[in-house]
C-alpha cells in the first residue's frame, strides 16, 4: 500500500505499523508507540496518527536507521524470547503412560480388587424397616452389580 493511499485510508492498525517500520526508537518512545499495534491503537486517535506519519514523512531526522535496527534486534532478543515449555514433573509422566495402557491392564487389576460390598452396605438394624431395607437393596445393586 502506498502511503498517501495509507494516509488516506489506512486503519489504525496499519499505521502504527507503518510507523513502527518507519520512524525512529526515540519518535515512537517519545509518542508512545512501542508495543503490539492492537493495544497501541486503541490508545491513539487517527487523526494524531496521520499526523505523526506526515511528521516523519517531512523530517528525515525522525526515520528510521540503522543503529534503530540494532536496538529493535536487541531488545527483541534480550526481552521477547521464545518460551520454553516447562517439563513435566515425573508424576504426570508416569500418570500419562499407566492412563494411556488403562483399558489394557483393567480387567487384569479388577479381578485381582478384593470384593469389598459387605463392607459399604450398612447392617441390618432392629430399629430398620422394611422401606429401608427396599432401599437398600435399589441402591446396593445399582452400585454393585457384577
Amino acid at each position: 500500500m502506498e502511503t498517501a493511499e495509507l494516509l488516506e485510508g489506512g486503519t489504525k492498525k496499519q499505521l502504527i505499523e507503518w510507523l513502527q517500520a518507519n520512524a525512529s526508537n526515540s519518535f515512537l518512545e517519545k509518542n508512545t508507540l512501542r508495543g503490539k499495534a492492537d493495544r497501541v491503537a486503541a490508545k491513539k486517535n487517527r487523526q494524531d496518527l496521520v499526523k505523526l506519519c506526515k511528521q516523519v514523512l517531512g523530517d528525515h531526522s525522525l526515520k528510521r536507521n540503522s543503529q534503530d535496527e540494532k536496538e529493535a534486534k536487541d531488545f527483541k532478543d534480550t526481552f521477547c524470547r521464545q518460551k520454553i515449555r516447562k517439563v513435566p514433573s515425573l508424576k504426570t509422566l508416569t500418570m500419562r503412560a499407566i492412563l494411556a495402557r488403562l483399558d489394557h491392564h483393567a480387567p487384569q487389576l479388577h479381578s485381582k480388587m478384593p470384593d469389598v460390598r459387605r463392607f459399604l452396605l450398612p447392617p441390618p438394624s432392629p430399629q430398620q424397616s422394611s422401606f429401608d431395607e427396599v432401599i437398600v437393596r435399589i441402591y446396593g445393586s445399582l452400585f454393585f452389580t457384577n
